[in-house]
């Protein structure tokens, strides 16, 4: 019975210990690195307010893009391309199942990474998680750390695009608006020197005068005239021998003709005046016009400066993006399934030894039989 115990536990131990050599020195361990970006809601401002700073709108969605960026090819790709990731194992070793060494084809490092990297937002936190897990914790702190640098730059190199975009296009309206600006200037001046370099308001009412005045000297002319027409039928047709009858209506055709030949000058006259008083009328309507447009584009310049302004004082303000934690290397493997390997090892060992030590009991119970009763 002695014996086969220890033959028992000699077989647990010379079959558990190579199992358990093998579990060690196969299984390799893996190390996760892992790092955090915080995703602020505020984007914070300097002194002025712009659309680049303040509250972000979707914050929520907002988040989840950047999870979406950090795994994009693009992000990707540039993190493959850095020298420090391509001189690593990871990299160089390409592990392969069975299947594909028979297929003889092998999954490309851009998948390969992209499967291997986890982008998590923390709940209810401004905190993005990133991990990588690899063999070697060194490497896997390599690869974090060039999935980060990436992705800031990434970040930084659009958000430069766009403010520079912004400012291409403030400074392009600009331009415009100082050409335009100056060309209105000049139309101004040209205005005003037709109206004599005087008021437009003063130079209208002085032409307004005049026509009045012509006006009313028109109406007292024709006046006399129906006067003197009255007057030179009423004379009658005077006798030829008798002079002083010849003089008067002599006089009153004589001046009844005067009349309407100075009636003739001053319906000319008023005509010219107001062609004169529609084209002055019709200059300052137009010089009027043009000082609320140049008053306009004054103010729409005064603006697009004071954003240009805003925008060169807050464009080196830190965003919404940081990295609050660079990925650290590892001491200890990330669920290491050596230790859980070999306890089962060990355990499936034991019930073994158990097994097999109540089996042997049973066999060494039946070959003694049962014990014999002397009989009287």
């Amino acid at each position: 019975m002695k014996n086969g115990a220890i033959l028992v536990w000699l077989l647990f131990v010379l079959l558990a210990g190579p199992v358990i050599a093998l579990i060690w020195t196969q299984i390799v361990p893996q190390y996760q690195a892992r790092a955090e970006v915080r995703v602020r809601p505020i984007i914070p401002r300097l002194v002025f307010n712009t659309e680049d700073n303040g509250m972000i709108p979707l914050y929520d969605s907002f988040v989840n893009t950047q999870v979406s960026l950090i795994r994009s090819p693009t992000v990707l790709q540039r993190v493959l391309d850095q020298s420090v990731v391509q001189d690593t194992q990871w990299y160089k070793n390409t592990p392969r199942t069975l299947l594909r060494r028979l297929r003889g084809n092998q999954i490309p490092p851009i998948e390969r990474l992209r499967e291997s990297l986890s982008v998590r937002p923390r709940p209810r936190t401004e905190i993005i998680d990133i991990s990588f897990v690899d063999p070697s914790s060194k490497e896997a702190k390599i690869i974090v750390d060039a999935v980060l640098e990436q992705y800031i730059r990434y970040t930084a190199l659009k958000s430069d695009a766009t403010r520079d975009d912004i400012f291409q296009k403030l400074t392009q309206q600009k331009t415009e608006l100082t050409n335009a600006i100056a060309y209105k200037e000049r139309g101004i001046a040209a205005l005003r020197k037709s109206l004599g370099g005087n008021s437009a308001g003063e130079l209208i009412s002085t032409r307004r005068l005049r026509i009045d005045e012509t006006q009313a000297r028109l109406r007292e002319l024709r006046q006399s005239i129906t006067l003197l027409e009255w007057e030179t039928s009423r004379s009658g047709v005077a006798d030829d021998n008798d002079v002083e009858q010849q003089v008067g209506p002599l006089s009153l055709k004589h001046r009844l003709a005067r009349a309407r030949q100075e009636e003739q000058l001053l319906l000319t006259n008023l005509a010219a005046q107001q062609v004169e008083f529609d084209r002055l009328f019709a200059d300052a309507q137009m010089l009027e016009k043009e000082n609320r447009e140049l008053d306009r584009k004054r103010a729409l310049l005064d603006a697009i400066q004071t954003r240009i302004e805003h925008k060169d004082m807050e464009r080196n303000v830190g965003g919404a993006i940081e990295v609050l934690t660079s990925a650290f290397a590892p001491s200890k493997p990330y669920h290491d399934r050596r230790i859980l390997y070999t306890a089962l090892t060990l355990g499936l060992g034991l019930v073994a030894v158990g097994v097999a030590s109540l089996l042997g009991r049973r066999k060494h119970l039946s070959s003694t039989g049962p014990a014999l009763v002397p009989t009287a």
